[in-house]
Formats: structure tokens, C-alpha cells, sequence
């Protein structure tokens, strides 16, 4: 069971937070069917920028050169509280070298030391197989649609109005819905479905976890009312001990064992740390 704390920041907020924090700055009314609205929509987007970046960074040549590390088909760097080392080829997006390509670098930085400090990466795991998957199967072969994708991101110090907003955003949900709050044992979790007003076959359904008055998992996922299946699910929890914020994007039923995935992708973190 996952008991760590939810972190929240500013760079890893959950979906419509940053909304709602932009409306309530230029004193715009901040009503549920906006913050709502603007959630659907960024899933959408972000599942979509996510496969597409990877589709672009598996096709520049020489994006993952090994020469750019020193370490023939390695890539390495510090991130929470380890040193992570993991085969190129498994690396989906290495998010240094994405903002030297938005910026228009002309060469990559060359890294001398593993000990140097790295913001983000994402990896894709096969479930319920639980292993990694190779970036070219992941962008080409279609591994993207059966895969887990998530990114590791150093967990950054929280402060008290990043939960309180959190929490407000949930209050929107709850308010907004025409549904009551449920708990479901199986997953520990409590869950409220939101009808869209647009579509009335499609709904989102949030997922979150409580411990000790905090939130300590969120998941937001677009659901068919027809077919009874989910299009896509996207989460985030803290894995507190290692200084890391783990965001994860994935398909299918896998929200129903969502426990197994996180436990997963921890011991693929704790596999990689450098000896």
C-alpha cells in the first residue's frame, strides 16, 4: 500500500491546478465548469505531446549519442537522492536535451560526471510483464498503447498552499459532479465521476488517496459511459524516501491495479541506482 505523502509543486502540479492558479492571479472568476473543461483538454494534449516528443526524439540523429556522456549506450545523473545509471536505448525522453533542441543548441552538452544533477526523465514499462521497454518499440512498434509511461522528477520542498489548492481543485470536482463521493476498498481510494456536459457519453473520473488528511495519490481518467472502458489515465505520487515525484501516463484497466504499477515502477528506480 502506498503510504508516502502527495507532493505538490509549482513544475509537477496535478491537471487544472496551474488553471485555477492562473485565473485566481488576473481576478478572474474561478468556476468548476472552466477549471473542468481545461482538465479534459490538457489530458488530451499532454498525451498527445508526450508521444510525440518521443516520436521526435527517437529520429534526431544523434539526440541519445552516447558520446554526449562518455559512457558507451549509458545514460546517467543524479536525481532525488541517487545516482541513476540505465541503458540508453530504455531512456523515452531525457528532458536536458529536450530543452537544448527547443532552444535550438547546436551540440549537446557534453556530461563528465554521473554525479551531476538531472530534472526529469521518463521510461515506459510493459505490464503486467514489468519491463522495460526500448525506445524504438515504444515510438514505432505500438509498445506506447500496452506500456506504462513515466517520468522521475527530483521532488521538490512543499509548501502549504500548493495542498491547500490541490484540495480546492477537488472541491471543484465534487462540487461539479452529480454524483456522490465513493470509496472503493479494493483500490483504497476514493472516486467521484464528472459527466461531460459536451459529450454525455464520455466522463472523467478521479481517483485520490488520503493519509493522515493528505493527498497522497491523484489520478484523473477519461472514461467511455458506452462501452464502460477508460481511454487514458494519468496520476502522480511522492516516492518520499528517495526524494523523487513520479508522474505516469497509461491506458486501459490498469487503473484497478494502479498499487502494482507504483510498486513496480519503484523497484525499477531502486534497480537502476548506480553502484
Amino acid at each position: 500500500m502506498q503510504k508516502e505523502g502527495f507532493k505538490f509543486h509549482r513544475q509537477h502540479c496535478p491537471l487544472g491546478i496551474a488553471y485555477v492558479r492562473q485565473l485566481g492571479k488576473s481576478g478572474a472568476s474561478v468556476t468548476a465548469s472552466k477549471a473542468m473543461h481545461h482538465c479534459s483538454q490538457e489530458v488530451i494534449m499532454q498525451s498527445k505531446k508526450i508521444i510525440g516528443l518521443c516520436i521526435l526524439l527517437s529520429v534526431l540523429p544523434g539526440c541519445y549519442s552516447s558520446n554526449a556522456y562518455g559512457a558507451a549506450e549509458l545514460k546517467c545523473g543524479k536525481i532525488g537522492k541517487y545516482v541513476l545509471e540505465v541503458p540508453e536505448r530504455l531512456v523515452i525522453s531525457w528532458h536536458e536535451e529536450q530543452d537544448q533542441i527547443v532552444s535550438g543548441a547546436s551540440g549537446l552538452k557534453k556530461r563528465t560526471s554521473c554525479d551531476a544533477a538531472i530534472s526529469k526523465f521518463s521510461l515506459a514499462m510493459t505490464w503486467p510483464e514489468r519491463k522495460l521497454v526500448d525506445r524504438m518499440d515504444y515510438t514505432i512498434n505500438g509498445k506506447m498503447f500496452e506500456s506504462v509511461l513515466f517520468s522521475l522528477a527530483r521532488l521538490e520542498r512543499v509548501n502549504v498552499k500548493a495542498k491547500r489548492e490541490v484540495k480546492a481543485f477537488l472541491g471543484l470536482v465534487i462540487k461539479e459532479s452529480d454524483r456522490p463521493v465513493q470509496y472503493s476498498e479494493k483500490l483504497d481510494m476514493f472516486v467521484v465521476q464528472l459527466v461531460e456536459r459536451s459529450d454525455p457519453d464520455s466522463a472523467r473520473v478521479y481517483y485520490w488517496q488520503e493519509r493522515n488528511g493528505e493527498i497522497a495519490a491523484l489520478f484523473e481518467c477519461l472514461w467511455s459511459i458506452e462501452l464502460k472502458k477508460f481511454y487514458l489515465c494519468r496520476g502522480n505520487v511522492a516516492f518520499a524516501e528517495e526524494g523523487l515525484t513520479v508522474d505516469m501516463l497509461f491506458s486501459d484497466e490498469k487503473i484497478l491495479e494502479w498499487q502494482k504499477v507504483v510498486s513496480a515502477i519503484k523497484e525499477i528506480v531502486l534497480s537502476k541506482v548506480k553502484s
